[in-house]
């Protein structure tokens, strides 16, 4: 276990088996092995009690006949994949049981009863509607630049003359 001060963090140095082949990450046979990476990878793991985990391993370089000089293929991570299998089952599932609602409550409350002021023109607003679009306008949401799209293309529409529009 390292850390500096409130960063504490586990890191589990994995070692090879003595007398074992790699397996070459292209075809996926053991195949001899010819040398080993020359820093140690380290792949994040599942947290165990909010304490970041990550393995640590240094990779050895495969010499396979059919697929050239590739680094081994290891069982807990695929590809680059900074991050283990495991950990990002884990994240896909906590993905999964997040709902939509649970995920939206940030803009709930705001765009609860507003349909109407986008559709509306400023002019035709109540003073609750003038209110609500308002609030509105303080969010970046993709419906709130809908709006000032559709305000500055009436506003172009209104022009009186050529000259004036610029």
């Amino acid at each position: 276990m390292t850390g500096n001060g409130d960063k504490a963090r586990i890191i589990a140095e994995i070692v090879p088996r003595a007398n074992s082949r790699p397996r070459c990450s292209g075809c996926g046979k053991p195949r001899p092995g010819c040398d080993r990476m020359p820093k140690p990878r380290e792949f994040e793991f599942i947290p165990i009690w909010n304490i970041p985990v990550s393995l640590s391993y240094t990779m050895r370089r495969v010499d396979c006949p059919t697929c050239g000089i590739k680094v081994e293929a290891v069982p807990w991570a695929q590809g680059k994949h900074a991050c283990c299998d495991i950990y990002r089952h884990f994240l896909a599932s906590w993905a999964k049981r997040l709902s939509w609602k649970e995920t939206a409550d940030g803009y709930e409350p705001v765009l609860k009863n507003a349909r109407y002021c986008f559709f509306k023109r400023r002019s035709n607003l109540t003073i609750r509607q003038a209110t609500k679009l308002r609030d509105l306008l303080k969010y970046d949401l993709k419906s709130i630049s809908a709006l000032a799209l559709k305000e500055s293309f009436n506003a172009f529409c209104q022009y009186g003359s050529p000259r004036w529009a610029g």
